[in-house]
């Protein structure tokens, strides 16, 4: 059964017009997309334009060929909210044979809707159409993996969120091997945050980050049995010989 639309999202639509998920022309409105709540984007410049929602001029954080980021803030009833758009040729972006890219208005299209959204109370609970390539009409991107590419970018968020908080070694294994699928996922349909060929655009590098946290993890291992080693003259890789010390003593002193 698909997923019903939020009543915050209709009271929203209905406020200015749009009755239902088509206008009284046939276009479309709103529509569910895998369970996710799509609104065009000329109906988000219409409500801000009815709201009277003011925007800064936007401020360009990457420009380049086949890539851009825009920054873009506005201001309603006394609130004020901001956010980035980004776009990047072949990645999130596709641009259909013979037909030139414009990276830049897309990019500014994604930033202002998801301003929009926010203004209005509408995050998280709807998207502009503009948000992902999947979202438009006949225009998913096709995956490999049981995620859509939204949805492994969340995961991979969420992913980088686990990483960053394990406390041990053995914390960060256990969340790697929990979230293989979607490690391997990444790998195939998001090379571009895998192995970090798009750090300019921030996002995760997935491959970096997981050895460099590998790595830290160890070393961390490294550095702790070496001091702890030091105090009984043992060399630090022998933990064996280091067990086998430490045991004698906690069976002579029970209390350590």
């Amino acid at each position: 059964m698909p997923k019903p639309i939020d009543p915050e999202i209709v009271a929203v639509l209905t406020k200015h017009g749009f009755t239902s998920e088509k206008d009284d022309n046939g276009r479309e409105v709103v529509w569910n997309s895998h369970g996710v709540w799509v609104i065009r984007h000329w109906v988000l410049e219409v409500i801000a334009a009815n709201e009277g929602i003011r925007f800064d001029k936007p401020e360009v954080l990457v420009a380049e060929p086949r890539s851009a980021v825009v920054l873009v803030s506005a201001e309603h009833g006394g609130a004020m909210e901001w956010s980035i758009g980004e776009a990047v040729v072949d990645l999130n972006y596709t641009v259909k044979p013979k037909q030139p890219g414009y990276p830049f208005a897309i990019a500014e299209k994604r930033a202002k809707d998801r301003v929009i959204l926010k203004l209005l109370r509408l995050h998280g609970k709807a998207y502009s159409e503009e948000e992902a390539e999947e979202f438009k009409k006949g225009g998913a991107q096709p995956v490999t993996g049981a995620l859509t590419i939204t949805k492994l970018q969340a995961a991979l968020r969420d992913l980088h969120g686990q990483m960053q908080r394990a406390n041990s070694l053995g914390e960060l294994k256990t969340i790697i091997n929990d979230n293989t699928d979607i490690i391997e996922q990444c790998s195939r349909d998001l090379p571009g945050w895998y192995y970090g060929t798009d750090d300019s655009m921030g996002y995760l590098q997935v491959k970096a980050q997981l050895e460099e946290r590998l790595s830290t993890e160890d070393r961390q291992a490294y550095e702790k049995n070496r001091q702890e080693a030091a105090k009984y003259g043992l060399p630090p890789d022998n933990m064996a010989a280091y067990d086998a010390q430490f045991e004698g003593e906690q069976r002579a002193d029970p209390d350590k």
